[in-house]
C-alpha cells in the first residue's frame, strides 16, 4: 500500500497548532467507521475456535500482519532489549518531560537524566543500562543527547498546553470480542486538537500507518477525530511532519484492523493445522528472524537476514509490543 503524499515538513510543533485550520469531519464519521470495523469482525472471525477470549489488535500486530503475517511467530518469541529499542525509551520520557518544563534537560546531560527515568519503572531496561560499557555506552549517550536536543527544538514552547503523555488507549469491540489499543506519545487537547510521534529515525512508511491507527483509535475514544497527526522524526534532523485527520486516513486505519484480524486467524489456524503461516516476501525478508526456516525467502535474503537480528530491524525508538 502506497504512503500518501506527505505536505511540506513544517517548523515547530507549537508552529502547526497555532496555523492548522479547523478540520470538518462528518458528525457520523467514526459512528460509521465504527459499524465497519463491528461489521468486518464478525466476517473475519465467525466460527474461528480462538485460542483466549479476547483478541487485541495493537498498532504493532497491525503493521506487522500488513508486511508478512509469518513475522507474527518471531515476535511471539519476544524480543531482547537492545540500544535502539532503549533509545526510544529514552526519547518517549523525553517527550514527557518536555512537554512538561521548555526548562529540560534539569541537569547538564540528557542522557542521565533520561536514564534515571526510564529505569525506575522497568528494571529490564535498568539492567541493559548498567551493562552498558565503553564505545556502546558512548554512541547510546551521544544518540540521546543530539536526538533529545533536536526533539526539543522542533516541539516549540507547548506546556501551557493541555496534554498527555503516553496515552494508552484501549477500545473494545465487545460483540466481537475484540480490543484496539495503542500509545501516543503525546496528545495535545488545545483548540487543535493533535496525536504527536516521536521517530529517532528517518520519515518511514509504517510511521503513516501508524499515525492512521492513532487517528482511528482516538476518534473511537472520543467518538470524534482530533484534528492532526503529527510525526516528528529526528535523522538526520529534526523535521515536524503534519497531517489533517480526514475521513480517508481513519478508514484506511479501519481496513487495516479487519484484515490485521483476518491475518491472525490465518496464522493461528496454520499453527495449529501444522503448517506455515500465510507469507508475503519483499524487503524485509532480508532481517527476517525466521529467515532459516521460512519456505517462501530467497537465498539472497536468507544470506542478508544471518547478519542481522529482529531487534536491529525495529526502527530507531520503536517498540516491539508483546503477543
Amino acid at each position: 500500500m502506497s504512503s500518501p503524499p506527505a505536505p511540506p515538513p513544517s517548523g515547530t510543533v507549537a508552529d502547526v497548532l497555532a496555523q492548522a485550520p479547523p478540520a470538518e469531519h462528518s458528525p457520523t464519521l467514526i459512528d460509521d467507521v465504527r459499524a465497519d470495523i463491528d461489521e468486518g469482525l464478525a466476517r473475519a472471525l465467525h466460527g474461528w475456535d480462538r485460542p483466549g477470549p479476547t483478541l487485541r489488535i495493537t498498532k504493532r500486530r497491525a503493521e506487522v500482519t500488513e508486511r508478512c503475517p509469518a513475522q507474527l511467530l518471531a515476535d511471539a518469541d519476544g524480543v531482547e532489549l537492545s540500544a535502539p529499542i532503549v533509545l526510544g525509551h529514552l526519547l518517549d520520557a523525553a517527550m514527557s518531560v518536555l512537554s512538561m518544563s521548555v526548562a529540560a534537560p534539569y541537569t547538564s546531560s540528557w542522557f542521565h537524566e533520561l536514564a534515571r527515568t526510564v529505569s525506575v519503572g522497568d528494571d529490564e531496561i535498568a539492567r541493559f543500562l548498567n551493562r552498558l560499557d565503553g564505545p556502546a555506552e558512548s554512541d547510546l549517550r551521544n544518540r540521546t543527547e543530539t536526538r533529545a536536543a533536536g526533539l526539543k527544538s522542533v516541539l516549540g514552547d507547548i506546556t501551557a498546553l493541555p496534554s498527555v503523555a503516553q496515552d494508552s488507549i484501549a477500545v473494545p469491540f465487545d460483540t466481537a470480542d475484540v480490543v484496539l489499543t495503542g500509545r501516543i506519545d503525546l496528545s495535545i487537547a488545545a483548540e487543535r486538537r493533535a496525536l504527536v510521534e516521536v521517530k529517532s529515525g528517518k520519515m518511514h512508511r509504517s510511521l503513516y500507518a501508524e499515525l492512521d491507527h492513532y487517528a482511528l483509535i482516538d476518534g473511537l475514544r472520543n467518538r470524534r477525530p482530533a484534528d492532526l497527526v503529527i510525526g516528528i522524526t529526528l535523522d538526520p534532523e529534526p523535521i515536524v511532519h503534519s497531517f489533517p485527520i480526514d475521513a480517508a486516513m481513519v478508514q484506511r486505519a479501519a481496513a487495516r484492523v479487519v484484515r490485521a484480524a483476518e491475518r491472525l486467524r490465518a496464522v493461528d489456524e496454520a499453527v495449529l493445522g501444522q503448517r506455515w503461516p500465510p507469507t508475503s516476501p519483499g524487503g524485509h525478508c532480508s532481517w527476517c528472524p525466521l529467515a532459516d526456516r521460512c519456505p517462501d525467502i530467497s537465498d539472497v535474503d536468507r544470506a542478508a537476514a544471518e547478519d542481522r537480528t529482529w531487534a536491529d530491524a525495529a526502527e530507531d525508538g520503536e517498540e516491539l509490543e508483546p503477543w
